[in-house]
């Protein structure tokens, strides 16, 4: 912006024409006042040039080629694994377990039927004979659950361990057993006594096949009972 002002005097020429004084070179100025009058030559201030804004070049972002949508391959679940089904035992053990109760029985044992399991057996029978002899077997598992049982009984029975060594002789009481020609081999225990139910009780264990056995008769012939038991152990 021009902030100055130039002041010039204007005379007349001889051909009565007024001449301006500005300097050469300015044009555009403005008269101000009268004619015949000195003229003020006033410049005019020109609006400056606008400068032009710079415009950012325009960044083209490329877009991202389009990918078809995969479809994925079909999968076939496996099958749920079923739980292991362990078969539950039935109230007189499997058929093959008391099979091997039934091939002990001797020849004077005919008739038995299955009998619901007691304690830690895990089979059953019992059978009569012609007479009133009853013959009862049961089978374990193992020798110790035997013995759990047993001594469980003689408690319940008022039976003392190792009370007695002569059942042969109608003597109540507990010891172990074995065959004459071989003292030294315990093959099991052996209780006697009289109950008031079953009369003369004789009951017996048998490590050799893991049974426990008993035989009874009411008429109170302990003697009868006796030969009954020394068969039953004969068969192995």
């Amino acid at each position: 912006m021009v902030t100055s002002r130039t002041v010039a005097a204007t005379a007349a020429g001889p051909s009565g024409r007024r001449r301006s004084g500005a300097h050469p070179g300015r044009r555009g100025g403005r008269i101000v006042g009268r004619p015949g009058d000195a003229r003020i030559v006033v410049p005019v201030s020109l609006p400056p040039f606008d400068t032009p804004t710079p415009v950012a070049a325009a960044t083209l972002t490329p877009e991202p080629p389009t990918q078809e949508p995969s479809t994925p391959e079909p999968q076939t679940p496996e099958p749920p694994t079923p739980d292991p089904v362990t078969p539950e035992p039935t109230r007189f053990g499997s058929e093959e377990d008391q099979q091997s109760l039934l091939d002990l029985r001797p020849a004077t044992v005919s008739e038995c039927n299955q009998r619901s399991l007691l304690g830690r057996e895990i089979a059953a029978v019992y059978c009569s004979s012609p007479g009133s002899e009853l013959t009862d077997y049961g089978l374990y598992a193992t020798w110790t659950e035997i013995e759990r049982d047993w001594f469980e009984y003689l408690d319940e029975n008022g039976l003392a361990p190792d009370s007695s060594t002569d059942c042969a002789d109608g003597v109540a009481g507990e010891s172990q057993w074995n065959f004459e020609a071989e003292p030294d081999v315990t093959l099991g225990r052996i209780a006697c006594y009289k109950h008031d139910q079953f009369g003369w009780v004789i009951t017996w264990t048998d490590n050799r096949n893991n049974t426990w056995g008993f035989v009874s008769r009411t008429d109170g012939d302990y003697a009868t009972t006796w030969e009954a038991w020394s068969d039953a152990i004969t068969v192995p």
